[in-house]
């Protein structure tokens, strides 16, 4: 085989795996909805919410949304306790400081709930957003 045959066919094999991999990422994002600041406030106002602040105690401690469960995505049973407060048909409302906590723990506690939404940009899009 040619050298020239060889390149195409690992850009090939690479463009192939780039597909597939940015599939897998598409999928599981999908397992959960980011929401702006305004359509978290609107969701959260559901009696069929349940909200987690995913943030250590001690931030908890200096601010967080009225209403809130903190339950620390850093702990090693994070999915358990939330299983232990969340009923049948709610949803799991959850943020962080600016977002990508919530994301992980929306992708740590989706293989075992299936309704989850998370603030987007976290409680720093909150506090600017909402609390003005």
């Amino acid at each position: 085989m040619s050298k020239t045959a060889i390149i195409v066919l690992s850009l090939a094999l690479l463009s192939a795996a780039g597909v597939i991999c940015s599939g897998a990422v598409r999928k599981n994002s999908n397992k959960f909805k980011s929401l702006s600041t305004k359509e978290f406030e609107k969701a959260i106002k559901s009696k069929d919410v349940r909200l987690i602040d995913v943030r250590t105690a001690e931030e908890y401690a200096q601010g967080h949304i009225p209403g809130a469960i903190n339950i620390d995505v850093n702990s090693s049973d994070f999915a358990e306790r939330c299983l232990k407060v969340l009923r049948s048909g709610e949803t799991a409302a959850l943020y962080c400081r600016s977002g990508r906590r919530s994301k992980n723990a929306a992708n740590i506690l989706s293989s075992r709930w299936t309704s989850i939404i998370e603030l987007d940009g976290g409680f720093l899009s909150w506090t600017s957003d909402i609390e003005r």
